[in-house]
């Protein structure tokens, strides 16, 4: 699987910023290569074994506010889902961006009493970042997220080895009493 930053931004920018990622199946690895000013160029490798989990992530940017009437809120937006690959040693690398229009829709308070408009118009960008998010955590075998245990404080139960927080007396998956930190 071969991805590529869009031909436009590669007109608008006079092929000064390339940006390319190949998924090798054959090869189990991703290679990422950036290409700047024709000049500054890199090349990063990244095999299967060292994903730990695909991260997704959203960003917007208004383009649109609505008038003082209604307290200047957004009635329109630009946005941006990103699909990174996240690996064992917490490095973070982009694969995908999806942007597009998108809708900060106010309701019909809006039309009614702001500038927002009775059709806005959104693109595709969310389903499809989704679908390429799970497809390539399904095909990397990851999960998508970074896994509970790495975010908050967790352990062990002794009987059935589900993971618990520190903060219950008692395991919810099979009910075992566990230990209190003195007895850590």
């Amino acid at each position: 699987m071969v991805i590529r930053n869009s031909s436009l931004i590669r007109l608008m920018t006079l092929g000064l910023n390339l940006y390319k990622v190949e998924i090798s199946s054959a090869e189990q690895n991703i290679s990422i290569h950036k290409r700047y000013a024709y000049i500054f160029s890199s090349k990063t490798e990244i095999p299967f074994s060292d994903i730990d989990y695909v991260d997704y992530s959203f960003e917007s940017i208004t383009t649109d506010i609505g008038s003082a009437y209604r307290g200047f809120e957004t009635t329109d937006q630009s946005e941006r889902f990103a699909v990174y690959v996240v690996t064992h040693d917490n490095h973070k690398h982009l694969i995908a961006s999806f942007i597009g229009e998108g809708a900060a829709c106010t309701g019909m308070s809006g039309v009614l009493f702001s500038d927002d408009s009775l059709i806005d118009l959104s693109g595709t960008q969310e389903e499809e970042s989704r679908k390429f998010a799970k497809y390539l955590a399904q095909f990397l075998g990851v999960k998508i997220g970074q896994p509970m245990e790495d975010i908050v404080d967790m352990r062990k139960c002794p009987v059935c080895a589900h993971s618990c927080s520190y903060y219950i007396p008692k395991c919810i998956y099979c009910g075992a009493t566990l230990p209190t930190e003195e007895n850590l």
